[in-house]
């Protein structure tokens, strides 16, 4: 399928996927990611599986048996010395890598071989401390493989929170929207089955060249769902607080583009098929039922708006519909205020069919 259409539908699986990684192990990481109570959300795309924590990649599995985990994480974020830096630092090519960066090259020839020095240590640190981890979930035991994936979660925490203390962002939202409407939510209208889907400039249904501006990528779907009771598709649009609203323009671009790629009568039937694609994927793995079903029509297009700071922020988004007729005949879902995004509520983030 993928040599036909160029390119790597979300489920595809080459032959050597994952041939290196003990299949209980698999089974294991697979069935850990799966259990709400750990906060992950499994995602599939191209050629590999996602596994999300806090709305962040917590492990991608792909090819022959890689398993990746960012040795980003077992350092701490610092506005003084910040990964970019130590990374040009560390270059075999340094000096061509540091003179983009005004900091970096306004040093004298001995501060500036001490910080590389320094930021090789670094390098060194944490992707030796990277290796060990992925090396031991690649050769645990299949009972061990909660346990090391409890500690990955723990070191990707805490850089978030050094990062963004307090700070929740649209990313996060959309995790836990995801999180609380799986297949066995049972107070949830709807099945999240895809996050960030980027159309393909090589998918029968991306937006053609002469239909957008030259620089303009083609769209990216923030949350695809399926409605439980029909089984009709939904990509729905993520607005998270009235910040979200300052580009008032954009809410119209979004409807425009769906109507341009997935949601053209000419263009809908390839997508229902990478789609479809993508089910069957989740199927195999477990992550959704044989029960789960998906009906042949045009994906219905959607908004989903929580507030960030308070329910004032309700009408400021319904203001802004009112503004485009379209689009105040477009279905919506409200979400409730979260007040404590340490402990999210599930109530909070369900998708109900107004």
């Amino acid at each position: 399928m993928s040599s036909i259409l160029k390119y790597k539908p979300r489920g595809f699986r080459g032959q050597s996927y994952m041939t290196d990684l003990p299949k209980p192990n698999y089974n294991a990481i697979i069935e850990y990611a799966k259990d709400p109570n750990n906060e992950l959300d499994i995602q599939y795309r191209g050629d590999y599986i996602n596994i999300y924590y806090l709305g962040g990649s917590l492990l991608k599995l792909r090819g022959k048996g890689s398993i990746e985990f960012d040795a980003h994480y077992y350092y701490p974020p610092s506005k003084e010395f910040p990964i970019s830096y130590i990374e040009a630092l560390a270059h075999n090519d340094f000096r061509s890598k540091i003179s983009k960066i005004k900091k970096l090259s306004q040093l004298s020839e001995e501060n500036l071989m001490k910080k590389r020095q320094e930021a090789i240590t670094i390098i060194k640190r944490i992707v030796s401390e990277r290796d060990n981890v992925v090396n031991r979930l690649r050769s645990a035991k299949a009972e061990s493989v909660s346990q090391i994936l409890s500690e990955m979660k723990g070191v990707m925490k805490n850089w978030k929170e050094c990062k963004s203390r307090n700070a929740i962002d649209e990313r996060t939202v959309q995790h836990y929207i995801s999180l609380f409407n799986k297949e066995n939510a049972a107070d949830s209208d709807f099945i999240v089955i895809d996050l960030e889907y980027a159309l393909s400039e090589n998918a029968g249904y991306c937006i053609p060249t002469h239909q957008k501006n030259p620089n303009e990528k083609q769209p990216r779907i923030d949350i695809i769902a399926i409605e439980k009771k029909t089984g009709q598709l939904y990509v729905l649009e993520l607005k998270y607080g009235e910040r979200s609203l300052e580009n008032e323009a954009g809410l119209w671009e979004h409807y425009v583009d769906y109507t341009k790629s997935v949601g053209a009568d000419d263009k809908c039937k390839s997508f229902l098929i990478d789609i479809n694609f993508l089910v069957n994927a989740q199927k195999k793995d477990g992550t959704l039922s044989d029960k789960v079903t998906l009906i042949e029509t045009k994906p219905k297009f959607g908004f989903i708006f929580k507030p960030e700071k308070s329910n004032d922020e309700y009408n400021a988004f319904r203001n802004v519909l009112e503004k485009h007729p379209d689009l105040s005949a477009i279905m919506t879902i409200f979400l409730p205020l979260e007040e404590n995004y340490d402990y999210p509520n599930a109530t909070t983030h369900l998708l109900k069919k107004p």
